[in-house]
């Protein structure tokens, strides 16, 4: 049975060295050119509900790859200061101290580095989910504590999913922490990340031909490894049947550097898919692509990248697209941003797999 929804509130190219690491120090990017409004469809999210438990085969676990805002690279003091904002007991002014937190880390720390990624339309859009979710009981003390059944991997074996399933956590913390506190069935977020990789060379897949991207091979080796080694994916898979629920796709931005990447981009995309859903035994795998944001939007074939994405998406009926050029337009999104996005991929993977119990946000 499906809950109710919670509440849905209204929604020139820089080196490609800042993909590569959150510690390497690149020159700023050059303005993003103007882009029109979405619809207001289009850039709010809705909450999350629950499929039905029918058609399942076994517990859903969920693959995760990507560059390096897969792997997340939020700052880790800005995370704070947002949740002890959140956690104070007056609301009188709640969005304006939530205001002055984001704007503090982006125009006053390193010397303001962040703002070129700031727009007052994004900020409001961040506050009202971030308030959206703490109302939601999604957002507060529990955020980054262990899950018993919830469990992430991302370069070591898996674990409780906490705050730290990455630098220090991508989409894979809100889209988990709502499907735990929904009661899901027991599942995994596996998460196969390299900061700075193409889907070009690295994530290149057998179909495309060429060289096999290294960053594919161990991609491949996580996908088999459910069923040679499936207690590591998680303890419950070493007594229950287990299947691959959905493929999330958070990449793209180191393609839109360059023409020739960029260009061929739609077509490796197709191919990867391709290849993952047949490694994965499952010609109908759920995919979820995370599009590229506004700065990737910014270089000088980002909205070739972004096209392409779209296009592959609209013409696979078992995919779906979670937008994100209306958050944060720094090249690594803020927490908040990276909470919105889980909440997306989690709404998205809800309209796709019909295998468990999950609930979820905004």
């Amino acid at each position: 049975m499906r809950p109710s929804s919670l509440p849905n509130p209204s929604s020139a190219a820089r080196s490609a060295c800042l993909l590569a690491s959150a510690a390497v120090a690149c020159g700023g990017p050059t303005e993003p050119e103007p882009r029109p409004p979405r619809e207001p469809e289009e850039t709010g999210t809705t909450a999350p509900t629950t499929p039905a438990e029918d058609g399942c085969e076994g517990l859903p676990m969920f693959l995760l790859a990507g560059q390096s805002n897969m792997e997340g690279n939020v700052d880790s003091a800005l995370f704070a200061s947002l949740l002890d904002e959140l956690a104070q007991g007056s609301d009188d002014d709640l969005r304006d101290r939530l205001l002055a937190a984001l704007q503090y880390w982006y125009f006053e720390v390193d010397d303001g580095y962040a703002s070129y990624g700031y727009t007052s339309e994004m900020a409001d859009l961040e506050i009202e989910a971030l308030i959206a979710y703490r109302d939601a009981g999604l957002v507060g003390p529990d955020l980054t504590a262990p899950h018993a059944d919830t469990y992430c991997a991302f370069d070591e074996p898996a674990a409780p999913l906490t705050g730290g399933c990455g630098y220090p956590f991508g989409p894979e913390l809100m889209a988990g922490h709502a499907w735990a506190v929904a009661g899901g069935a027991p599942t995994s977020f596996i998460k196969v990340a390299k900061g700075g990789s193409t889907l070009y060379t690295d994530w290149r897949s057998p179909t495309s031909g060429g060289v096999v991207g290294s960053e594919y091979q161990r991609l491949s080796r996580t996908i088999t490894s459910l069923a040679s080694d499936p207690a590591a994916v998680h303890p419950a898979c070493a007594d229950e049947a287990c299947q691959w629920g959905a493929f999330v796709w958070f990449q793209g931005e180191n393609d839109s550097f360059d023409e020739q990447p960029a260009s061929e981009y739609e077509s490796n995309l197709r191919n990867l898919l391709a290849d993952v859903r047949a490694a994965a035994g499952d010609p109908e795998l759920p995919v979820i692509v995370v599009q590229t944001g506004a700065w990737a939007q910014s270089l000088d074939y980002g909205r070739v990248v972004a096209a392409a994405q779209q296009r592959v998406v609209d013409e696979d009926p078992h995919a779906r697209l979670v937008v994100t050029d209306d958050l944060s337009g720094y090249y690594h999104y803020d927490p908040a941003a990276q909470l919105i996005i889980g909440a997306r991929v989690l709404e998205a993977i809800q309209t796709l797999v019909d295998c468990a119990d999950t609930a979820g946000s905004r």
